[in-house]
């Protein structure tokens, strides 16, 4: 199927990975759009490294937070990626 937006070089929408035996999936439900001629690099976390990372995010987020975020994507109609894009790079954790 080819993009619709030329300016993005890879797109998954709702892909899920559950390895044999395991008893959740390791994705669900992912959704990502990358722009084409962005440097990507993933990180792999398992178990309990994976907790960690998630617990610090979400330690990070106020509920302020999530108020301003519902503002501009719901009212204001930003796109949620680019939203969560900015808050990243304010908080040192997207350079």
């Amino acid at each position: 199927m080819p993009l619709a937006d030329a300016s993005v070089a890879v797109r998954l929408t709702d892909v899920s990975k559950r390895f044999p035996g395991a008893a959740v999936p390791a994705v669900e439900r992912l959704s990502l759009e990358i722009p084409r001629g962005s440097i990507v690099g993933l990180i792999e976390a398992y178990g309990q490294d994976l907790v960690d990372v998630l617990d610090a995010l979400s330690a990070a987020i106020t509920t302020e937070d999530l108020i301003a975020w519902n503002v501009e994507t719901d009212l204001e109609f930003r796109e949620p990626a680019d939203v969560a894009r900015e808050w990243l790079e304010a908080e040192g954790l997207l350079g």
